[in-house]
């Protein structure tokens, strides 16, 4: 008769275990430097979104100002670490075209940006005619 021994012992050796912690540290190791990218990103595009809001409401404010109130309402602001500056340059009507800086004050070209530490995160240039 043949003897046949049948092992009975269940569970992985030793090598098994080690070799399945090596696969696990390498995905780790190549995952952690993507997220910590993608909350690099994430972070960027919410100044960016929060800049151009502010950016937009300062706009429709300057566009429902009256024409004389635009100096008193055009004026650099700080708010939550963000840096608004506002400029306003005169324009002046000739030979049928807009010239900034013109001799006739017949409207303003509006400059806006939105800074934070020195980075321009949202900018944008309007004219606001009398």
């Amino acid at each position: 008769m043949l003897n046949v021994r049948l092992s009975s012992q269940k569970g992985l050796t030793l090598i098994e275990v080690l070799m399945g912690l090596m696969v696990l540290a390498l995905l780790v190791l190549c995952v952690v430097p993507l997220q910590t990218g993608s909350l690099q990103a994430s972070g960027k595009a919410s100044m960016v979104q929060k800049a151009s809001f502010w950016l937009d409401q300062t706009l429709a404010g300057l566009h429902l100002q009256d024409f004389e109130g635009l100096t008193a309402r055009c004026r650099n602001q700080t708010r939550d670490g963000f840096e608004l500056q506002c400029t306003l340059e005169p324009c002046g009507v000739q030979r049928m075209s807009l010239q900034c800086p013109g001799p006739d004050l017949a409207a303003y070209r509006v400059s806006v940006k939105v800074k934070k530490q020195n980075h321009v995160l949202a900018s944008a240039q309007t004219v606001i005619a009398r």
